[in-house]
């Protein structure tokens, strides 16, 4: 029986400007990679098809047109509309994601959001502590 083979992140070093200046933690999240810095979600590498196949960035519905502004290739995601999208078809993509990764960086508020708390699973009562 053959080790389940992990995939990689073929977008991973595209933040090696991050993790040279600050502490990244990567967890996997439905297929995808998830980096966080500090308490903050900011980066989600997805590598499968359109529209999966990229970097989303976590970001505040009030931050996205600046964000887009600023770096016009980002577009809302399509399926997580509270998150912008660069898509790794995009000509640009290496350019921009470097200058992304320059804004996570410099502490740019506009990017990442800090996760809700998962909530505690509730324990099983018996029947008697229910209903006395």
């Amino acid at each position: 029986m053959r080790p389940r083979e992990v995939p990689r992140d073929p977008y991973e070093g595209l933040l090696e400007p991050v993790a040279e200046r600050k502490e990244l933690r990567r967890r996997r999240m439905f297929g995808c990679w998830a980096y966080y810095a500090e308490d903050r979600l900011v980066w989600v590498s997805a590598a499968t098809r359109e529209p999966w196949d990229g970097v989303l960035v976590p970001t505040e519905r009030e931050h996205q047109a600046g964000l887009r502004r600023a770096e016009p290739a980002l577009q809302v995601h399509p399926v997580l509309r509270k998150w912008l999208y660069l898509s790794a078809r995009h000509p640009e993509f290496e350019a921009v994601a470097d200058r992304l990764a320059g804004l996570i960086v410099a502490g740019d508020e506009r990017i990442g959001v800090v996760p809700a708390m998962r909530r505690q699973p509730r324990t099983r009562r018996s029947r008697k502590e229910r209903f006395g």
